[in-house]
């Protein structure tokens, strides 16, 4: 037998010389059964008769392979990874199982229907939950049909640790609900272990244990318990006990477990001695099991021991036809009296009711005792066959590999029984001989063959019977527990089930198993034939051997022949930026370490390359992020990129790579689109992306491309922002995202209310934004508000999407922002009509306007002030690169003091040197905030053509309905994430309603926040940053209220001066803007107005404190007071009434940021967070606008695929949504 640790590459062969190597249907259940067999009382094993003097017969009881399906079957299992988890512990894991069976499960086809539409159904959308609170789910997922061992992490943060499991539920369904699948298990969460005590828990993925003891500290260490059973025959001495302990463990070198066979008393020194010296032990209860009274006595005797990992009860309760249900009954009990320790069971019968029996331990251990026998003829005169004799080893042809065979069945009943997650196997290896039975011991190389043919199946622990046996088997079980107890090869074999590699072998000796982890193999090669093999052997293994780098037991070496130039290299976009993913595909799969190099296309040296790229780790990594150095990027260069395998030899080349140098002039582009590129700032403060540094922060280098597409995101919150970051991480591929709402809509503060009728009966108000600037004049030149296109875009994506279906289509008509007959009411002053002047009256007769003469200083500092606001140019390239004309302000701005670090409060007082009162006089209420603010705001008003949404904005959140319908979890009321450092993993906990007593949660690897500040600063947050925290808690929220009225006519439109769109202004107290619709201009039926809109002098805050009938009342009034009776007369009495500080699912209406916050904050929103990513209008540069939202919705999406290394994606859709291109 031989064991290498190497590191595998593609595409080789390992060259062997194996000279003189050594190295019923479906299973009865059996309940309520007592009896094995046709006459009890006669001398059977393994239910055959084996004396003389008894006929033979069938003895029954075989495993058989169940009826097949006539149609495919779809099993859904789910167990949690492990077995307990003990109090301290955060986080547990469940691990799921959708194989398609022919034997087991329900009906399954892979389609799924709503009646309409019909799609593969290749994946099931789950929860797990409590059993006794299915309010709460675990987990909520997506799960692949037909994948195995699928793990998913849960918060044990909600369950109080206690003795009883907790019963769990898994609810699985198709996309459109038409299948549905369940399955159940339990979580065991126990109490502290006690002082002085340890644990064990299975890990049911791996098919291993892991073992704590309390005074070691909170680590579990993996074990693979290598031992005997042995008898310690000494007396109540600790000095004798201590030697026993040393010697067994070759004093701590050697063996490091035992099955303290039950020759003492529980009491024995000895049990000091083994925990004094780590030595850890199954204790033995054969003798007892079948006596619960006696079983509970021993147990609570020995249970609180340090080295106790686990129980042994029946031993060969198959070969003696023990009642099937004494060793349930006996794991039943140890389990309540001590369920931190797993219990173990030996089998001996090859096949003899191995259901029933089996079900009885946690781990299972088989006894297969081969060598030495006589297979066809007893010491009892029978023959031995498949129904009558027994030779010591049931069914087995007395070689070594009766020890394979008899794994590979007992496998193939786990199959047939649809069992899933197996139980650990521990392999009892035969160091013994007599009874007649047996006439010699094993050979040395006998059993280190055994062992390894074991350990190739998945045996994760061995116990030779018995101690001390012969001194030369001592020395082999020694030696080889020194090997596969210890790193590196204990991590191999505990931290996986292997992989079989088939070969070509006319005999059938040479067995071959393979074991992965983290870039490198561990490959057992074992000849049982015990002849040389003349010539060589070849084994092709999966992920071919590249080099070896250690023989970690056995005395040959592998020999590798590579195949040519394995690792295919290309690139698929223009080499344009200092960002770039290469692409990598291989002919069969690789192991690495790959080095992946920029240099010269025909050096055959990988020291002479420019530069490293990075390392090719990770079986399945299709793609490397490159970050092209400076000095190769900013000259015009040809190059390759090649692969270099460990020893510096040459395994893949690209095609030539030519890197083009950008120009750093302005290029010539559209109006509608602003280009990004390192001239214009890509930075945090201006046109970003800087992917570079957020690449170098990650330290990227290879990426599963698989892998990444499948993180599961969390987006939180289903508005403008939140919406359109799902857009683009959908659109790049990726498959787990899911958005968490609070509300039951989408949209967030864009917010369209239906006074009657629906959109297009044409009865209705914005409550939230209601325009979007399209044109800007300056001279006379038309300029498009580029900022706004976005908008513009996205609608027309979404009727592509939603292929123009009229019910969901968004479509623009002109908004009317001003008209001259708007009514302005001030003073109480009214024409002769009983009317308020118009706005074209004011115009025309100043005198009719109530004006406040301003002293000479206070016109001073208005005309300094202006000539800010009032900068042509400034102006003109916030319209037309607002990204750019952002980072020149807050650098260069206010003759060069910087635009971000004054107020204009600060700035008139104490740089241009004005006085407290004109100064308060002409900033007004706009004092303390920003001056950018004031700008981009100013730019936007000043636009000249306008449009709106026919039907209302409304109609574009709602589009994406059938693209997130299905993956967004409504009424989601999020409190606390939770950030685990180890795993790297967020869990997200929310209720439905805060009378909710508990919490649903799921966890995920990112979650892109897109809340409003005001309620993230609700939430219970992992410690984060002071400066983002400061963000959260410090960027101020301004706030406005509106009232909606609707009437049965529009009458406005009927004045001798008809309004036709835009606004009247009033100074009654409280009222502000009136708006009346820009659409179905001149038609009959209801209309609703926006009778007031008010944010200024703090109205948004003071309306608050009235109730919503006696505001609503007073606006009705404030209408008949301007309009005159006909507003009384018209009033339906339909009204809407929104103040967003009171919006339970916003606290605030937009983010208005003061002095020095967007210089300070902005590069904040572009770091992630403890996995969390904060995107909304308040992270953008501008505010208050659907653009905003929209934009910091693809900085969040470009930013979690630069994330995940996805650069190709990143560009894409930073192209598509810019108009640019990601340039560094």
């Amino acid at each position: 037998m031989k064991k290498k640790l190497i590191e595998l590459a593609r595409g080789a062969l390992a060259v062997l010389p194996l000279a003189g190597l050594a190295t019923p249907v479906a299973a009865q259940d059996g309940s309520g059964d007592d009896e094995t067999g046709e006459n009890p009382g006669w001398p059977r094993w393994c239910g055959k008769v084996y004396e003389a003097g008894y006929p033979a017969f069938e003895p029954g009881g075989h495993t058989t392979e169940p009826r097949r399906s006539n149609v495919t079957l779809l099993q859904v299992q789910l167990a949690t990874r492990h077995s307990i988890y003990v109090a301290g512990e955060e986080w547990g894991s469940f691990v799921v199982s959708t194989a398609l069976s022919p034997w087991h499960g329900d009906p399954y086809e892979n389609r799924t229907s709503d009646g309409v539409t019909m799609r593969p159904f290749d994946r099931l959308r789950f929860s797990v939950n409590l059993v006794d609170d299915d309010a709460t789910p675990l987990v909520q997922d997506f799960v692949d049909v037909n994948a195995t061992g699928v793990e998913y992490g849960f918060s044990l943060d909600g369950l109080n640790p206690r003795y009883e499991p907790y019963e769990v539920v898994f609810f699985g369904a198709s996309e459109f609900g038409d299948w549905n699948y369940t399955a159940t298990a339990e979580v065991q969460y126990l109490p502290a272990i006690r002082a002085g005590g340890s644990a064990t828990k299975i890990d049911r993925l791996t098919g291993s244990l892991l073992f704590r003891a309390e005074d070691e500290g909170e680590a579990w260490t993996p074990l693979l318990p290598y031992g005997y059973y042995g008898l310690y025959n000494g007396s109540n001495d600790t000095a004798a006990a201590d030697e026993f302990v040393r010697d067994y463990t070759s004093d701590g070198t050697g063996l490091n477990a035992i099955v303290a066979l039950a020759g003492f008393a529980d009491t024995n020194p000895v049990y000091d001695s083994m925990d004094t010296r780590n030595l850890r032990y199954m204790f033995d209860l054969r003798g007892s099991y079948q006596n619960l009274t006696e079983v509970e006595r021993r147990v609570n005797t020995i249970k609180h021991r340090k080295s106790l990992f686990s129980y042994w009860t029946a031993d060969e309760p198959d070969g003696w036809q023990r009642p099937f249900e004494a060793p349930v009954a006996a794991r039943d009990l140890i389990r309540a009296l001590d369920p931190y320790h797993p219990v173990a069971l030996t089998l001996n019968c090859q096949d003899y009711y191995f259901g029933p029996y089996s079900i009885g331990g946690d781990v299972l251990m088989a006894d297969i005792y081969p060598i030495g026998i006589n297979s066809t003829f007893s010491k009892w005169g029978t023959a031995c066959n498949t129904t009558y004799g027994d030779c010591g080893c049931d069914n087995c042809a007395g070689v070594v590999q009766d020890v394979r065979d008899r794994w590979d069945d007992l496998a193939r009943y786990e199959r047939w029984l649809g069992r899933w997650p197996p139980p650990p196997k521990f392999h009892n290896p035969q160091v013994f001989h007599g009874e007649d039975y047996w006439f010699r011991d094993p050979t040395g190389a006998e059993a280190r063959v055994m062992n390894a043919l074991a350990f190739n199946r998945g045996i994760t622990g061995i116990f030779g019977w018995t101690w001390p046996g012969s001194r030369e088997l001592f020395e082999v079980h020694t030696e080889m527990a020194r090997v596969v107890t210890a790193e590196p090869v204990s991590a191999f074999l505990l931290g996986g089930r292997p992989q079989r590699i088939e070969v070509e072998d006319v005999l059938d000796v040479v067995d071959v198993a393979i074991w992965r982890r983290e870039g490198q193999a561990l490959v057992s090669v074992v000849n049982g034939g015990y002849l040389d093999i003349e010539g060589s052997f070849s084994v092709e293994l999966p992920l071919p051997a590249f080099a070896i780098i250690e023989t970690v037991f056995g005395g040959r070496a592998l020999l590798v022949l590579a195949k040519s130039l394995p690792v295919h290299i290309e690139t698929r976009t223009e080499l344009s930026s200092r960002l770039a993913n290469i692409h990598v595909s291989v002919d069969d799969e690789v192991w690495g370490p790959v080095t992946f190099t920029y240099g010269s296309c025909s050096d055959l040296d990988v020291r002479n390359a420019h530069h490293e790229i990075g390392r090719y780790k990770t079986v399945g990594t299709s793609r490397l992020v490159w970050i092209v150095p400076e000095d190769v990027q900013s000259a015009q260069s040809e190059g390759c990129i090649s692969a270099w395998d460990i020893e510096g030899n040459l395994v893949g080349r690209s095609e030539s790579q030519r890197l083009k140098p950008r120009k750093r002039g302005v290029e010539q582009r559209g109006l509608q689109s602003i280009p990004m590129n390192a001239k214009m700032g890509i930075d945090t403060l201006g046109p970003w992306f800087d992917g570079v540094k957020l690449l170098e922060g990650k330290n990227l280098s290879a990426i599963d491309v698989a892998e990444a597409k499948a993180k599961d995101i969390a987006i939180v919150g289903a508005g403008m922002a939140g919406l359109m970051t799902f857009l683009i991480l959908h659109q790049s591929g990726l498959t787990n995202v899911r958005i968490l709402e609070a509300s039951q809509r989408l949209g967030g503060r864009v917010r369209t209310e239906y006074l009657s009728g629906g959109p297009f009966d044409y009865s209705y108000q914005e409550m939230g934004p209601m325009r979007f600037p399209q044109t800007i004049e300056f001279g006379n030149d038309t300029f498009n508000v580029t900022d706004h296109q976005m908008v513009f875009q996205l609608a027309d994506e979404m009727n592509r999407l939603n292929n123009h279906d009229r019910n969901r289509r968004v479509d623009f008509i002109p908004w009317i922002n001003q008209n001259e007959n708007g009514l302005h009411y001030f003073d109480g002053t009214k024409m002769e009509t009983g009317l308020p002047p118009t706005f074209g009256q004011v115009a025309a007769d100043p005198s009719l306007a109530i004006s406040l003469p301003l002293d000479e200083s206070t016109q001073s500092t208005q005309a300094r002030f202006q000539s800010i606001l009032a900068n042509g140019t400034l102006m003109l390239e916030i319209a037309t690169n607002m990204h750019r004309a952002h980072k020149d302000f807050l650098i260069n701005g206010l003759d060069g003091e910087g635009g971000d670090v004054w107020s204009p409060y600060a700035y008139l007082v104490n740089y241009l040197g004005a006085s407290l009162n004109d100064t308060d006089i002409v900033t007004g209420g706009f004092g303390h905030t920003s001056f950018w603010y004031i700008l981009f705001e100013s730019m936007n008003f000043g636009a000249t053509a306008w449009k709106t949404i026919d039907g209302g904005l409304s109609r574009l959140p709602e589009s994406f309905h059938p693209l997130v319908d299905s993956i967004t979890s409504y009424g989601a009321r999020l409190e606390r994430i939770q950030f685990n450092e180890e795993y790297q993993k967020l869990n997200l906990q929310w209720r439905s309603s805060y009378t909710d007593r508990t919490f649903q949660n799921a966890t995920f690897d990112y979650a892109i926040l897109a809340m409003p500040f005001p309620m993230v600063q609700k939430l219970r947050l992992p410690k984060l940053g002071a400066t983002v925290t400061n963000a959260i808690n410090k960027v101020p929220f301004a706030s406005g209220c509106k009232v909606a009225l609707e009437y049965k006519t529009r009458f406005w439109e009927h004045f001798e001066n008809p309004i036709y769109g835009g606004w009247s202004q009033t100074d009654i107290p409280g009222v502000g803007w009136t708006t009346y619709p820009s659409y179905c201009l001149n038609c009959t039926g209801p209309a609703s107005i926006l009778a007031s809109y008010v944010t200024e002098a703090s109205w948004g805050d003071i309306w608050v404190s009235v109730s919503e009938e006696q505001h609503v009342q007073y606006v009705v009034d404030a209408m008949a007071e301007i309009h005159g009776q006909v507003a009384y007369d018209e009033y339906t009495g339909n009204y809407r009434r929104k103040c967003w500080r009171e919006d339970e699912f916003a606290s605030g209406g937009w983010a208005q940021p003061t002095v020095g916050q967007h210089q300070l904050y902005i590069p904040e929103y572009f770091k992630t967070h403890k996995n969390m990513i904060f995107v909304g209008e308040q992270t953008s540069y501008t505010h208050s606008w659907v653009a905003s939202a929209l934009e910091s919705g693809v900085r969040g999406a470009v930013q979690m695929l630069l994330e995940l290394g996805l650069v190709d994606e990143a560009k894409s859709a930073v192209d598509k949504w810019m108009g640019r291109w990601l340039d560094v």
